[in-house]
């Protein structure tokens, strides 16, 4: 019988599979250019022609969310891995070797987590210029902080303990010891910190390409398709309701992973 733990994973698992997969479908495959546009169809409701309706512009609800969902998916994805490597490899070397050098990266990464890592994206998007690749750039330098200092805290937490001594004894180097002996036993942490940063980082997409500042159009993300839906929400909900659940379903997915990979290594 499963208990609490087990169906968080279970149920978060799979739904985070299921709405990965609708993404993955839609590399391959979309009913309609996401883009094309049919003046006819503006604002047609659920058919067997168009599974979802048409937004505003006449474009097929359903390629467009599939597109969208990619789209995000992909910044999202992007912003983590860019975020964790680099915050697991500051934060290995400042904390297996402390000093003065982690004195000094500690205290700039205090500073930038000063700021919110939206607020933060914003002033590097102010520099770069909007657009996908500079919103991932950005907010993959604003989430760098965060995982540096995770992975710093276990690093001081395992780097003395019998089993690294012992093979620091054995002639073990600092890189060795690093990432085959103490990198492993941050995973816990790290695999529930990634999830909780690609939730935060789908809602940071969402929010800067609701703002104008993230994916420009004519191209989708879930953002962008609330933002174009809100001035017709009475006239067709779908334009907004559609995206909105997509939105949500990913993020619950991702947040019940979180907690069952949590408690599994609990």
């Amino acid at each position: 019988m499963y208990n609490k733990k087990n169906y968080s994973l279970i149920i978060g698992g799979s739904l985070s599979a299921v709405m990965f997969l609708f993404m993955l479908v839609g590399i391959f495959y979309l009913p309609y250019d996401p883009n094309e546009m049919d003046a006819a169809a503006k604002f047609a409701g659920f058919s067997f022609r168009h599974w979802l309706g048409c937004d505003n512009f006449g474009r097929d609800l359903l390629s467009r969310v599939m597109e969208g969902s990619r789209t995000t998916l992909f910044v999202a994805g992007s912003t983590v891995l860019a975020g964790t490597v680099f915050g697991v490899i500051l934060g290995a070397f400042t904390g297996y070797f402390g000093g003065i050098i982690d004195e000094v990266v500690m205290r700039i990464l205090d500073a930038v987590l000063a700021f919110p890592s939206i607020l933060l994206a914003l002033v590097f998007i102010s520099l770069l210029g909007s657009g996908r690749n500079n919103m991932i750039i950005a907010l993959g330098i604003a989430f760098i902080p965060s995982f540096a200092r995770i992975v710093r805290g276990e690093f001081i937490k395992y780097k003395n303990m019998d089993y690294v001594t012992n093979a620091r004894l054995q002639g073990a180097g600092p890189l060795r010891l690093m990432f085959i002996h103490i990198l492993p036993n941050t995973l816990g942490v790290l695999l529930s910190a990634i999830m909780i940063g690609f939730n935060n980082a789908v809602l940071a997409e969402a929010g800067m390409s609701y703002l104008g500042i993230g994916v420009q159009p004519p191209d989708a993300s879930l953002g962008r398709m609330l933002a174009e839906a809100q001035a017709y929400l009475f006239r067709s909900p779908a334009g907004a309701l559609v995206p909105g659940i997509v939105l949500i379903l990913i993020i619950l997915g991702v947040s019940m992973l979180s907690e069952g990979i949590q408690n599994h290594f609990e």
